[in-house]
């Protein structure tokens, strides 16, 4: 396995326990309905044919007329370069939809017999997480189909993706012969750590009995002389130090909108995390300001409240969005910021987890115009 497909698997799960955060399921076993197992992990069964994934969700709740929601997510950790052709491309979102229309067509019922008809049905949606942005034709194309697109290239993100990063390089200076490959089987042992420390895997002895296995049957590649203990020390040492800021992922809230975004909000400080979520536990219904930065990083958006518990959430604004605002031939911008706001903006839905152990709770950020002129004028004094 090469660096970069192993980047955008370590990215896939952080991700992962972005999904539980925001009130998502993780499908870890073939147990669950329209799942099955092969050599190259878990399928979800389609029309035509079976889709390997690596994360898979099931949305908590559902509600009347409507089939439960599972979620497909694809990471893309690609290397910044020229501009255009390291941005995640049509082709990727149109795997997406190819996957998506089998297997929301994933069942014939003219022969099918009581029990088949009485499974449980699924609406399957599609989300696609990328470190360097999308194309143009891509976004379309996504717009069109109905595909998530989450861009993670801003400085919101810089300190994950940097230890992602960091903890990759480390791995591979120590277990890659060549510096360039990983055995597939220790890729897959780093990833249950990972997920053991993220919260992702509750039974860590089950799968570290299997690694005694994969290490007596010499398949750990290049790292045959690394017992279990040395593996577990190992881990240990690089998540604490490579890896802490992966604490900071709760602090990463995905909202929907009234445009066709999702918006990835993040707190900085740990001091507006907890104050976000004091002031969520106190009211999950808040008016709040919405700004951006008056300088060259014109897409850098903010949230504050207005009550005691004073947070501030920023976020990226999605490409199109920007464009339709920022354009080079609008000489009207701040009208169009305005406007954009009460059209697109007006309300933020998010899932917040309050406590651990716990069930997320629905929150709104509803765009308020005079909090955000005091918010203005404040700024501006």
């Amino acid at each position: 396995m090469k660096k970069g497909q192993f980047r955008g698997y370590l990215l896939e799960d952080i991700i992962s326990h972005l999904l539980e955060v925001n009130g998502y399921d993780l499908i870890t076993t073939d147990e669950s309905s329209g799942i099955c197992k092969k050599g190259n992990g878990l399928n979800v069964v389609g029309r035509g044919g079976v889709h390997q994934f690596d994360s898979l969700g099931e949305f908590k709740w559902n509600y009347p007329f409507t089939y439960p929601i599972r979620l497909f997510v694809e990471a893309k950790f690609w290397k910044e370069g020229r501009k255009e052709r390291n941005r995640v491309g049509i082709n990727v979102i149109r795997n997406g939809l190819g996957v998506l229309t089998d297997v929301n067509q994933g069942e014939t019922t003219v022969n099918s017999n009581t029990i088949s008809l009485l499974g449980r049905k699924y609406q399957y949606h599609y989300a696609v997480f990328s470190t360097t942005g999308f194309s143009k034709d891509a976004i379309r194309f996504a717009l069109a189909h109905k595909i998530h697109l989450v861009d993670l290239n801003s400085r919101e993100y810089k300190s994950l993706l940097d230890s992602i990063e960091n903890f990759t390089n480390i791995i591979f200076e120590k277990y890659s012969l060549d510096k360039k490959n990983i055995s597939k089987e220790y890729a897959k042992w780093v990833r249950v750590w990972i997920r053991y420390k993220l919260g992702l895997t509750a039974n860590i002895s089950k799968y570290l009995n299997e690694y005694n296995e994969d290490f007596n049957n010499n398949k750990m590649g290049n790292i045959s002389s690394d017992t279990l203990e040395k593996f577990k020390l190992l881990m240990e040492g690089i998540y604490e130090k490579e890896l802490e800021s992966l604490g900071d992922i709760k602090a990463i809230y995905l909202a929907s909108s009234k445009s066709p975004f999702i918006i990835g909000m993040t707190s900085n400080r740990l001091q507006d995390h907890e104050n976000f979520i004091a002031s969520i536990k106190e009211n999950n219904r808040q008016e709040v300001s919405i700004t951006f930065e008056e300088n060259e990083n014109k897409e850098m958006w903010y949230i504050k409240n207005g009550g005691e518990k004073e947070y501030t959430l920023s976020f990226q604004l999605p490409k199109l969005l920007a464009e339709y605002i920022f354009s080079e031939n609008n000489k009207r911008i701040y009208q169009t910021a305005y406007n954009a706001k009460g059209k697109f903006l007006t309300e933020l839905n998010l899932m917040v987890k309050i406590e651990e152990g716990q069930n997320p709770v629905h929150c709104t950020l509803i765009y308020s115009p005079e909090l955000t002129d005091k918010r203005v004028q404040k700024d501006n004094e």
